[in-house]
């Protein structure tokens, strides 16, 4: 039997076509890569869901009919609720809230403890008791307006009530009647952290600390801040920053210095923050 003898015209022919495909192959992944780029830049995962990454626009359009956000009183933390809410809306639905304060003046999400709404409107009260950071998200009409309360017995909770329903825009949950209580299952609801005073993770967990290098508290403590704003979104109100084998001088740096543990449990936002426990 004769061996099948192939031309070399359409052998050199087939192997021009595979390696141009080939190379056509490579430059198309390439492009694409280039493409995303600055997007897989931009998302580094560092602020988890609280990138509050956009819905699709159908869904945005249920959430315009509250174009204000309304806080009964002037804390800190109030405050800083009201402004997440109004940057997580943005960002999630595209839409721009009205700060306001006092009674609303249009339909609005409203932010207050149980003793402001009282004062507001008396004859909204919670199905139950509110603990300590339990809240109520409640549909009503206040003073002829079409409002979202967002209510508790304490300001913290008014926090974790509007990070609730940031989570519930997010997942795009439709609000029409919502009556919704929730309380906390324990009153201390913590992380532990394997931080060392030299910046160390203990057993090498996690990059170096947000809170200690060189044996001191770190003096720029911007990425605690964030930390403990992640951790109040989920409804977390402190942690653990030392670990068991802390060494005796931890003890030494938190007590007598105590500007240091001060600023560590003092982030911008008034947010529930990390706290030393030795």
């Amino acid at each position: 039997m004769n061996p099948i003898v192939m031309n070399p015209i359409v052998m050199t022919s087939a192997r021009l076509l595979d390696g141009a495909l080939r190379c056509a192959l490579i430059a198309t992944v390439f492009f694409c890569a280039s493409a995303l780029l600055p997007f897989l830049a931009a998302e580094t995962g560092a602020e988890a869901w609280l990138r509050y990454a956009a819905i699709d626009l159908p869904t945005a359009k249920a959430y315009e009919r509250f174009p204000g956000a309304v806080v009964l009183g002037d804390s800190l933390v109030l405050k800083t609720a009201q402004q997440e809410l109004v940057r997580g809306i943005d960002q999630i639905a595209g839409s721009t809230m009205r700060g306001g304060t006092g009674w609303p003046r249009e339909n609005a999400v409203v932010l207050g403890t149980l003793r402001e709404l009282h004062a507001l409107a008396p004859a909204l009260l919670p199905p139950q008791e509110l603990r300590a950071d339990g809240y109520w998200l409640k549909s009503a009409n206040i003073h002829g307006h079409e409002c979202l309360v967002i209510t508790a017995s304490t300001d913290r909770g008014v926090l974790y009530g509007v990070f609730a329903l940031l989570s519930k825009i997010a997942r795009g949950q439709r609000l029409p009647f919502i009556d919704e209580v929730q309380q906390p299952y324990a009153p201390i609801r913590w992380v532990n952290e394997w931080d060392n005073l030299d910046g160390r993770i203990e057993r090498g967990y996690g990059g170096p600390s947000i809170f200690f290098a060189q044996g001191e508290v770190r003096g720029d403590l911007t990425r605690a801040g964030q930390y403990a704003r992640l951790l109040a979104s989920v409804g977390i109100n402190g942690c653990t920053i030392n670990n068991v084998n802390a060494a005796p001088a931890f003890s030494r740096i938190v007590s007598s210095r105590r500007s240091a543990a001060s600023r560590m449990c003092s982030v911008p936002g008034g947010y529930r923050s990390p706290c030393p426990s030795i």
